[in-house]
């Protein structure tokens, strides 16, 4: 038997391995922990957790926090970010906390005001989904009932049904729709909640996580669904094939490691991502992810959270003590010189051996700095612009090797490019 288990455990390593994907960390700048991530376009996204809110406006490359300078926050509680989404770069909705209800801004989280549901004792909140900006969800709890879901359509807010269970835990944490009709809903007491009609009313689908922490949901197809859970000593991924009617544990993921897992998602090309914490590991991250016919399985250093992506498989990872990676090097991929704008700058000579002249063929901003960056995105060199329209740097102390280049201003990027040491 314990050569059977050696060798099974073998296996999965193996399995893991043999196509293991790569997970590129990103400079987040903070150490905050981070719950949840958003992008609205492949450009402009968001991520937000524990009394934070960062931004990219290059797809991912940088992140720098917003500086907020209102938010409705609970003297007691602070406020931790537990959903968020966007609907363009300065309007977008966020859940702050349990108990901190949901709140709206309209100048991209400088300054943010509460959005209110309509049930009178809806006051713990877990989750929003939004189709747009006039149709969706918030999910949560009661103080003294169980699960509550209020829908909105068409600027207006309404009640919807749902069997309750008297369990004031039983808090609506995540959704997913498939269309407009046809959603799922997970719960913190292990109830999954399914919709056939937008939201209006509610069925509570018996599944093998019954009264553990489900933490999300996310559809592949119409039929085929998957589900995370968070437990100990668990599996921490169940798939539907009926559109959610019936459970059963994804057997197909299956390793030793045991996860608790706490976000699912599926990209746009259609591959499903899990994500959560090591059941063994304190701290350390798992991700797993699925090419045809196996799952991959890749350990990173901070538990994970919340998964996103843009394009047809650019994808994200934000977690504990603002981690962020990605599953593409964005650093050199051929798709960084989208970001660049009408600024029209380029680096020459291009490859070279000692110094770079950054130029541009309009009149740069005052005040404008540079950054000379690692595939890694550790800063290695910067400065001012000295000129209007070029600046020569000396860059012979780096180590052969490619590096990109971000332009400045006082408030935002002007642009991003690529260059080659010799």
């Amino acid at each position: 038997m314990k050569t059977l288990l050696t060798f099974c455990f073998a296996l999965f390593l193996s399995l893991g391995t043999q196509c293991q994907t790569v997970w590129y960390p990103l400079e987040s700048n903070t150490a905050r922990d981070l719950r949840c991530i958003d992008f609205v376009t492949d450009e402009i996204g968001y991520a937000a957790g524990d009394s934070v809110l960062i931004k990219t406006i290059d797809g991912g490359i940088t992140w720098n926090e917003v500086v907020i300078d209102s938010i409705p926050v609970l003297d007691w509680q602070g406020w931790i970010a537990y959903d968020i989404q966007f609907f363009t770069e300065q309007h977008g909705r966020m859940v702050l906390g349990t108990w901190g209800g949901m709140v709206e801004t309209f100048d991209g989280g400088v300054n943010w005001s509460y959005f209110t549901p309509l049930s009178s004792g809806f006051c713990q909140f877990g989750s929003i989904f939004f189709h747009d900006a006039d149709n969706g969800l918030a999910g949560g709890a009661g103080c003294f009932e169980s699960a509550i879901i209020d829908r909105y359509d068409d600027n207006e807010w309404s009640l919807t049904e749902i069997p309750p269970i008297w369990d004031t835990s039983d808090l609506v944490n995540n959704f997913d729709f498939y269309d407009a009709d046809n959603g799922l809903a997970c719960t913190y007491r292990g109830r999954i909640l399914r919709t056939t009609d937008g939201g209006s009313t509610w069925d509570s689908i018996p599944n093998p996580a019954f009264m553990a922490n489900i933490t999300d949901v996310a559809y592949l197809t119409a039929d085929s669904v998957y589900a995370t859970y968070a437990i100990e000593n668990s599996n921490g991924v169940m798939i539907s094939d009926d559109g959610g009617l019936t459970w059963e544990e994804d057997w197909e993921s299956f390793t030793f490691f045991m996860p608790q897992m706490y976000a699912a998602h599926v990209s746009n090309s259609g591959r499903p991502y899990f994500a959560g914490e090591h059941t063994f590991v304190e701290g350390q991250g798992m991700v797993y992810d699925r090419v045809e016919p196996f799952f991959n399985f890749t350990a990173v250093p901070h538990a994970i959270r919340d998964i996103d992506s843009y394009g047809e498989d650019v994808t994200f990872l934000v977690g504990d003590s603002g981690a962020v990676f990605c599953n593409a090097d964005l650093l050199l991929v051929d798709n960084i010189e989208r970001v660049k704008n009408s600024l029209n700058f380029s680096v020459w000579p291009n490859p070279t051996s000692d110094f770079l002249t950054i130029e541009s063929s309009l009149n740069l901003p005052q005040a404008v700095k540079y950054k000379v960056l690692d595939i890694n995105g550790k800063v290695l060199l910067s400065g001012k612009f000295n000129q209007r329209r070029a600046q020569m740097i000396d860059v012979s102390s780096l180590a052969t090797g490619d590096y990109l280049i971000e332009l400045l201003g006082a408030y935002e990027m002007l642009g991003v490019t690529r260059f080659q040491k010799l």
